[in-house]
């Protein structure tokens, strides 16, 4: 299958956009390990730049994407390549504040527990640990995936 062939069937606009919010939403603590990942790693690739570990074997298993480069080139690219993917996650994270400092503070707070950390589940948990009602909930929550995707919408 060449999905530059594939012809875009005829969706609804404003359910795409919904379940993108919501994923996107959803993924934030997902965004925020890996950028807390990325930034160890990067710790981790700039202490061994300042102290270089000397000596060693002389034989090394080769690393396809690093063929015929000093240790010190491979480091360099390992570490830009983190921050390249650090930016990534940053900016996913960035975007993601905006939205939720578009929200209420009670929508601000239903967001953050149901969707991004119970992950649209166990409803009655969420509602008990935020002392509110399931439908009170749901109703919250679709009121702030329509402000998000009204503010999405008035960007383009």
């Amino acid at each position: 299958m060449n999905w530059r062939r594939e012809s875009v069937p005829i969706m609804n606009r404003k359910a795409q956009l919904k379940n993108y919010v919501k994923s996107e939403l959803m993924n934030y603590y997902f965004y925020l390990q890996k950028k807390q990942q990325l930034e160890e790693q990067i710790r981790v690739y700039e202490q061994m730049q300042n102290d270089p570990v000397a000596g060693g074997s002389v034989i090394q298993v080769a690393n396809h994407a690093y063929n015929g480069m000093s240790a010190q080139a491979r480091l360099f690219y390992r570490k830009a390549d983190a921050e390249n993917n650090l930016k990534y996650y940053e900016d996913k994270l960035t975007a993601l504040d905006m939205w939720m400092n578009l929200l209420t503070p009670a929508q601000h707070d239903i967001v953050k527990t149901y969707v991004m950390k119970y992950q649209c589940e166990r409803i009655e948990r969420a509602a008990d640990e935020l002392h509110y009602r399931s439908d009170t909930i749901n109703k919250n929550t679709r009121r702030a995936i329509e402000k998000i995707i009204a503010k999405l919408e008035e960007k383009n």
